[in-house]
């Protein structure tokens, strides 16, 4: 994506209408969608995915089942890492350049009768909700993947009504300044995407996070499903690529599943994907066939993915604001370095353990320093951390 593709023009140009690029609130999304015929209303059956850790790749090992099972799936994520039409896709094909400029076109009309005060103008990810929505109705899809962007209560994702299935990945410290310094608070945020009467997929969580969602669930009579009770991870071992693991699923095992992606974190997500296809299938056990296939396909790019550069390989891992995810590229790969770079597109050399990163997995340490690579502009310092990078 060039500053000459049309889609980058509308990104732009969707981030400067609102005062705030982070504001969340259910209201500007619900007047908009009221506007376009409540397409909210007619999406197929919904499998909504919030949490900390784990959000990404949890969201492309479900797409990978649903579409290995047969069904026209749609997958709504974010960030993009190239092109903005990677955020919506219908079959693992992402919105083109027409589709966007016409959804833009589309969607400014419709925002300019909602008023000219610009703080009830949506924001960028409000826009792109809706333009997510709009395709995936329009395009007739069997069931929709949707990752939270920020939080759950209010985050824009959150007006869909009746999800199937609600899905908590593990919680964590994240966008403290918006979701709140406890993990009580975080986790009560995250939970607000409990709907009445959908499953409650849970990861394994914390237990102060575990005992605001199962308050929740409780409040909600949503049916919890929660790893390490109803489904686990039973076995797990390394393999070339990735790892082989067993799983107790909810209604049956699973066993010889070759999953591409390495951590027992990824093990763990792959463990709850599989819990929230069979829910959506029926309640019933699913065809270890198209299981095995399906994870042995399944790709997040960017998440743990491996880099070569000379005769050193590297694992980028994106981390914003999530020290957990940091330490998981220390302790869980097991890196003896860590690099952060920043969304300025700079990179710092951090060459200290988790154990100095603070609790947005910002770099603080007397361990920092600068390097180059290649044509990149390098520094070290700042408090924006993007990525990790660990020496594999």
């Amino acid at each position: 994506m060039t500053q000459f593709d049309p889609s980058t023009r509308i990104l732009e140009r969707f981030l400067a209408l609102h005062p705030r690029k982070i504001d969340l609130s259910l209201g500007r999304i619900e007047a908009l969608l009221k506007k376009l015929g409540s397409p909210h209303l007619r999406l197929p059956p919904v499998i909504h995915v919030a949490g900390t850790n784990g959000k990404g790749s949890t969201c492309a090992m479900l797409e990978s089942m649903l579409l290995q099972g047969g069904y026209r799936v749609g997958l709504y994520t974010s960030p993009h890492l190239v092109h903005l039409g990677e955020r919506v896709q219908v079959d693992r094909v992402r919105l083109t350049e027409e589709e966007i400029v016409g959804y833009a076109d589309e969607l400014g009309a419709v925002a300019a009768r909602i008023g000219a005060d610009p703080e009830m103008a949506p924001t960028f990810f409000e826009y792109l909700t809706a333009m997510a929505f709009l395709q995936f109705a329009r395009q007739k899809c069997d069931v929709a993947v949707i990752e939270v962007g920020m939080g759950g209560r209010l985050d824009a994702t959150n007006i869909v009504e009746k999800p199937l299935a609600s899905t908590l990945v593990p919680i964590s410290f994240d966008h403290m300044q918006y979701l709140g310094d406890t993990l009580t608070k975080i986790a009560t945020t995250k939970s607000g995407i409990f709907k009445e009467g959908a499953f409650a997929v849970m990861a394994r969580q914390e237990r102060e996070a575990a005992t605001v969602l199962m308050k929740k669930a409780a409040e909600m009579s949503a049916l919890p499903i929660r790893e390490g009770i109803e489904f686990s991870v039973a076995e797990r071992t390394l393999a070339v690529g990735g790892q082989l693991l067993k799983i107790s699923g909810v209604y049956g095992e699973y066993d010889e599943i070759f999953l591409p992606m390495h951590g027992e974190h990824q093990a763990s997500n792959a463990a709850t994907a599989l819990a929230a296809v069979e829910v959506f299938a029926g309640e019933k056990k699913l065809d270890e066939d198209v299981v095995r296939n399906a994870f042995a396909a399944a790709t997040s790019p960017a998440v743990y993915s491996s880099l070569t550069a000379g005769t050193y390989t590297w694992t980028v891992k994106d981390a914003n604001n999530c020290l957990a995810t940091a330490q998981a590229v220390v302790h869980k790969l097991e890196c003896p370095k860590i690099f952060c770079t920043y969304s300025q597109g700079y990179f710092g050399n951090y060459g200290g353990s988790a154990s100095d990163l603070d609790i947005n997995g910002n770099c603080n340490s007397s361990n920092y320093s600068t390097l180059k690579t290649g044509q990149d502009a390098i520094k070290a310092g700042g408090a924006d951390a993007r990525y990790l990078v660990g020496n594999v």
